[in-house]
């Protein structure tokens, strides 16, 4: 791994506060009688995404401690893991649709456009490490935008328009 990237994963580690600080009012909070808006979709996205947010930070980790091979056997993992995630948008993109504001079906269908785009060319670049290594960390930025579209107006009281331009 390059000098310059060998702390990312402690780096990721920044992905678990700011996830539970954007989600905090909206799912966290509510633990454990969730509201009935929160249904078995909502709760298998929030555990596939941790999952996925999980291997990001562990990923790197693996790669500086030497553990490569550990490292290729969870990268398998990712063939399983990441079509499910992307798949488990899809209940919430539907729900969008159905709603007051279709027009906010363009956050989910872009960062799912996002992941499956950066995904794709990491796997396809995983026998060049640096490539690699960098698309993947855009797997993990996008990401930010869910997180950062709450935690805006949730908890900072930012309009919407504010958030969405952060």
């Amino acid at each position: 791994m390059e000098k310059a990237y060998r702390k990312l994963g402690y780096f990721l580690l920044l992905l678990i506060p700011l996830t539970f600080l954007g989600f905090y009012k909206t799912y966290f909070v509510q633990f454990p009688d969730f509201e009935e808006n929160i249904t078995a979709f909502i709760h298998f996205h929030a555990l596939i995404a941790s999952i996925w947010i999980l291997m990001l930070i562990v990923q790197p980790l693996l790669i500086i401690n030497g553990k490569n091979r550990l490292h290729r056997k969870i990268g398998k993992l990712s063939y399983i893991v990441f079509p499910i995630l992307i798949l488990s948008f899809v209940p919430q993109m539907i729900k969008i649709i159905n709603s007051d504001a279709p027009q906010t079906l363009f956050f989910p269908l872009a960062d799912s456009m996002l992941l499956i785009l950066f995904y794709s060319l990491a796997i396809g670049n995983r026998e060049n490490a640096s490539k690699h290594m960098r698309y993947i960390i855009g797997t993990a930025t996008v990401f930010l935008g869910p997180t950062i579209g709450r935690i805006g107006p949730k908890l900072l009281d930012w309009p919407e328009s504010v958030t969405q331009n952060v």
